[in-house]
Parts: structure tokens; sequence; C-alpha cells
């Protein structure tokens, strides 16, 4: 972690994302900054992209908006918070997600929404069409600062 920690001082890189493995399937997501404590996502589980949308040729090349569902929870709101800050893109609370445009073929829309047992359901969407895309990782935690 040292290690780490003295790299990213020396670059230009605001964090350091560290994604582990729990029984075989992604299991957390640590984010160390150079500077201060991290943060650690925990994940209670994942669909990758190709479960998502099977026959998807979509490239995504950067993420156009973060959205997030509307009255969102106290852990939905700390991670759009932290992907705000990650990203430096606001985050805009919308009930539902709406296409970006047709100049947004290769974009993507970051959504974060309430799950059952209060639980954060973090997906991507096409900007093009509002179809997700995925991944689709459910969020069960999320602790540091």
């Amino acid at each position: 972690m040292a290690e780490l920690k003295a790299r990213l001082k020396h670059s230009e890189a605001d964090a350091a994302l560290v994604v582990t493995a729990f029984r075989g399937n992604p299991g957390r997501i640590r984010v160390y900054y150079p500077d201060r404590d991290g943060v650690v996502v925990q994940m209670s589980g994942s669909v990758l992209r190709r479960e998502v949308l099977p026959d998807s040729a979509v490239r995504v090349n950067r993420i156009v908006r973060l959205s997030v569902s509307s009255n969102p929870s106290e852990l939905t709101r700390n991670m759009a918070d932290l992907l705000s800050r990650l990203m430096q893109i606001d985050w805009i609370e919308e009930s539902a997600v709406h296409p970006v445009g047709p100049d947004h073929r290769n974009d993507a829309i970051l959504r974060l929404q309430d799950a059952g047992s209060g639980m954060t359901v973090w997906t991507y969407y096409h900007a093009l069409d509002a179809a997700e895309i995925g991944p689709r990782i459910t969020v069960s935690a999320l602790r540091g600062s």
C-alpha cells in the first residue's frame, strides 16, 4: 500500500482503484488516495456487460452523465459523491435515464439507483438510446471518507 501511495503522489492520478475478488467474483473496490485514507466499496453482486446485453457491440469512450434516482438513500448519495469526485462530473437527480442524443454513440450514462434492502445498483446506459449496457454492480456498503 505504501508503494501504491508513493506512485500516486508522483503521478497525475487523483486516486487508484483496486478490485478484489471474493469467491471468484468482484467483492470490493478499494479507492486509494495519495494524501488521505481511502474508501472501500463493498459489492454484494455483479453482472458482466456480456450478461446484461449479450449482443452489444457498444464501445464506451467516456461517461457523459452521472444520473441518480429521485430521493436517493444515504448509500446512493454517498456513492454519487464518491464517483462525482473521481470522475470530476456533477451528479444529477432524475426519475429515469434519458438519452443524450445522436452525437453520443460511444458514450455512456452512469446510473445509481436504490435497490431493495438498503443497497444501491450501479450500472451503465448507452447515451445514444438509454439502453442498459452494463456492467451492473450491487453495492451493499461504503466505508471510509
